[in-house]
């Protein structure tokens, strides 16, 4: 999805470098009162995940961006949800491999990325009950003034979550859906800024899977890339994007 901060009126922007946050108890209570939705302990984590003195978080009437080196991460809900509603109005969604990957009886999925919502958006336009995770609380962040600017139904957020997703916390029938980080070792072009973004703060170990192991699980590979687990029990191909399946709950 485009992360891109769509907002004109630059004039009426309000940057807040996040070493401010820390250090300026006035800039601090500021972002507070403006972003009611962030809470203090998330904006603790935070600081103490990246202090890093060019990133800057932005407000514009009401919309939260993430500022470095002259570009903008911003997600627009409504405007993926637009994008879904053009692309698939004259065409079909269940032959998509992504859906046959996660299709099941109860249609509840738990997205442990969320990263900038783009798949778990698109489940929820096809019909999916979405539970996401995202562990970077920057993003968590992003997402909770999104969700605030367009609320989503049958969808459920829990911010800078990941080694506390168990499987006690999951509704029994779920699929597990994960799309674990990918570094080409060579690449002939630069990576969009997105990507960039995504790597620097792509701190977090992989999903352990005898935590569910009543589950079924659908890892997202790029085409050529080695599974993240040992023998799937099959997988789904598009040209340029592949599906590992494990049916673990099967196999118990």
């Amino acid at each position: 999805m485009s992360a891109k901060f769509k907002r004109k009126n630059k004039d009426q922007r309000r940057y807040y470098s996040l070493s401010s946050l820390v250090d300026d108890d006035s800039k601090r209570s500021e972002f507070l009162r403006l972003f009611p939705e962030i809470t203090e302990e998330l904006l603790n984590k935070i600081n103490s995940f990246c202090r890093k003195s060019d990133y800057f978080l932005v407000e514009e009437n009401g919309a939260l961006a993430l500022f470095d080196d002259n570009k903008y991460y911003f997600i627009d809900l409504e405007s993926e949800f637009n994008y879904h509603k053009s692309f698939y109005q004259n065409r079909g969604y269940k032959k998509e491999e992504l859906y046959k990957a996660l299709k099941s009886d109860q249609m509840q999925v738990v997205d442990v990325t969320g990263g900038f919502l783009g798949d778990s958006i698109l489940l929820v336009f096809w019909g999916f009950y979405v539970e996401t995770y995202e562990a970077n609380p920057i993003q968590s962040a992003l997402i909770l003034n999104a969700l605030k600017r367009f609320p989503i139904k049958n969808f459920t957020f829990h911010p800078f979550e990941f080694r506390g997703v168990r499987a006690h916390s999951v509704k029994e029938d779920s699929v597990i859906y994960y799309d674990p980080f990918f570094r080409k070792k060579k690449e002939k072009t630069e990576p969009n800024k997105n990507i960039l973004m995504l790597r620097e703060f792509d701190k977090f170990d992989f999903l352990k899977l005898e935590d569910f192991r009543s589950f079924k699980l659908v890892v997202k590979r790029p085409i050529k890339g080695n599974p993240v687990y040992p023998n799937p029990d099959y997988s789904l191909k598009t040209k340029s994007i592949r599906y590992d399946v494990y049916l673990t709950k099967l196999n118990n």
